[in-house]
């Protein structure tokens, strides 16, 4: 809600600049590939970030200091015939944390059917009605993940809009041979992703995300105790959640992001509540639970 507010109010200034939603750094890495030129991949990677970077995903207006960080590392395991590539990726997004200098991450996946078709020079494009290609949809796709989740930070189910669109990605590539999209092809990708944001299953994940962040970790400045309490509200969602639904994909996004920040933010917190921060991550976590054996001590 704050961050829509700001931009209202900056969209309406007349000194207003609109700015792209995505700061996003993308690298391209062949640690396997010994014949192909290096030049392909350096104009790869520069067309990759110019698309990121410069497409408007949303009709909400950014500053640029708006802009949200995210950083895409594909790393091409394997070449084919005729520019096809096999390729992992690694996403991640950070978001800020008001009144600090710190910064939370939001999203950290891995993307192990990162496939792709390409030649030099290539342009990338893309549409929101058609599937044109698997490199297209596959950055789409992930742009507006990212920004959904981002959005579901600052306004509880505000990034809705975008895992919608999302989903349409996913749905246009039903009819392509490339991997991810499919709800048979596992449990773990592109398709099982955006069904659990979608679905009313996991209404409450969106609800947590809202309060660990801004009610949670944005007012931790101004009131430790009350901002405690709400990451504490959230956890004890997830909790719920992992109870009701064991290892969904959704989840286990939460577990690899905040682990580590979660026994921060209780390292010096009052025993009663350090016990039950424990209490809900040995759920939410289950596979990790010594790890949150700190909290206790």
């Amino acid at each position: 809600m704050r961050k829509l507010f700001i931009l209202l109010f900056l969209a309406a200034s007349p000194f207003f600049l609109a700015a792209q939603e995505l700061n996003c750094e993308i690298t391209v890495e062949t640690p396997k590939l010994q014949t192909t030129d290096p030049a392909l991949f350096q104009n790869l990677e520069n067309a990759l970030n110019d698309f990121m970077n410069n497409k408007k995903w949303t009709n909400v207006p950014f500053a640029a200091e708006e802009r949200i960080e995210c950083r895409i590392v594909i790393t091409i395991t394997e070449e084919g015939s005729s520019g096809t590539f096999k390729a992992t990726a690694n996403i991640q997004s950070i978001r800020p944390v008001y009144n600090s200098d710190y910064k939370t991450v939001i999203f950290n996946y891995s993307d192990k059917a990162f496939n792709f078709r390409y030649a030099q020079y290539q342009p990338i494009e893309f549409s929101e009605n058609v599937y044109i290609n698997n490199l297209s949809s596959l950055l789409a796709y992930y742009a507006y993940i990212i920004i959904g989740l981002d959005f579901d930070t600052f306004e509880e189910n505000g990034g809705m809009p975008y895992f919608q669109k999302a989903k349409t990605i996913v749905n246009q590539a039903q009819t392509s041979e490339a991997s991810g999209w499919k709800s048979f092809e596992g449990t773990r990708n592109r398709f099982w992703l955006v069904d659990n944001l979608l679905s009313p299953t996991f209404s409450g994940y969106h609800k947590a995300l809202f309060l660990y962040h801004f009610e949670g970790l944005d007012k931790m400045y101004d009131n430790k105790e009350e901002a405690t309490a709400a990451v504490l509200e959230a956890l004890k969602i997830l909790a719920r959640i992992e109870n009701e639904n064991p290892n969904s994909i959704i989840l286990q996004l939460f577990r690899t992001a905040k682990s580590d920040e979660i026994l921060e933010i209780f390292s010096n917190a009052r025993p009663d509540r350090k016990k039950e921060a424990y209490n809900y991550m040995r759920v939410i976590d289950i596979a990790n639970a010594n790890k949150y054996q700190k909290l206790l001590r």
